[in-house]
């Protein structure tokens, strides 16, 4: 946590931390909530990812990624002692030009994108619960 504190600062939360605090309250599991990682990382776009991931892959360090934190198991988007990555504000939802093509960041929820999408008479296959991740249940 410390090296990537120093190389991307704005996106790094440590325990104890407000931050840290906030996001361990938001899963929907308790046994999620219970698990602590040592830091959680809330990229704000692809460089920070990959960055983030650079220095997960040099350190050998353990992480999980969380989207919509509906996994009821522990492990599944949280990981005790390692990087909790947490995708929140990777959230754009982006129709092309002619309609025909919709980027969907991977911290949406379903409801965020239906909701995006229905006022353009639009729509794509996704998630029956409207509250789930988009992350997790495109990936499994």
């Amino acid at each position: 946590c410390g090296l990537l504190s120093a190389i991307r600062k704005n996106i790094v939360s440590v325990s104890g931390s407000q931050n840290y605090v906030e996001q361990q309250n938001r899963y929907w599991s308790a046994q999620q909530q219970e698990t602590l990682p040592a830091c959680r990382v809330t990229p704000k776009n692809a460089v920070d990812v990959a960055i983030s991931l650079l220095v997960t892959k040099y350190l050998d360090c353990p992480f999980a990624v969380k989207s919509g934190g509906h996994a009821a198991f522990a492990g599944a988007s949280n990981i005790q002692g390692g990087l909790a990555f947490d995708l929140s504000s990777l959230r754009q939802v982006e129709v092309s030009r002619d309609r025909a093509v919709t980027k969907v960041g991977a911290g949406n929820r379903w409801v965020d994108v239906y909701s995006k999408l229905d006022p353009l008479g639009l729509s794509v296959i996704g998630g029956r619960v409207a509250d789930i991740g988009v992350g997790g249940l495109t990936l499994g």
